[in-house]
């Protein structure tokens, strides 16, 4: 059933008592557009409830993928350990002598 929004103000206590002893379902439109509707508190647990499945649904690749790993951290982990640690090597290795052949040769004795 659809009615007007007018309609479904000024019939309000009627459309609750068809949703909640009939389970109807009342379309209620805006300028001959649907725009909500009126349900039974059985129909809206219903669809929370396939809500729920739904996203449960949209997310198990990632749940999937993330199992396969005792830590699902790990490979995060592993590669920012050889990150950090070509870092480190990076920052620790000795500057060239001025040279260039890493002797002091060139540099001034006291």
């Amino acid at each position: 059933m659809s009615i007007t929004a007018t309609q479904a103000k000024n019939q309000l206590a009627q459309l609750l008592e068809r949703t909640r002893n009939a389970g109807e379902r009342i379309v209620i439109e805006k300028h001959g557009k649907p725009t909500a509707v009126l349900v039974s508190i059985e129909d809206l647990k219903r669809l929370e409830r396939l809500d729920a499945l739904e996203r449960a649904t949209q997310h198990r690749p990632l749940v999937n993928s993330v199992q396969r790993y005792e830590n699902p951290l790990d490979p995060i982990s592993d590669d920012l350990d050889a990150t950090v640690l070509l870092t480190r090597q990076h920052l620790l290795a000795p500057e060239p002598a001025p040279d260039g052949h890493g002797s002091l040769a060139g540099r001034s004795r006291r």
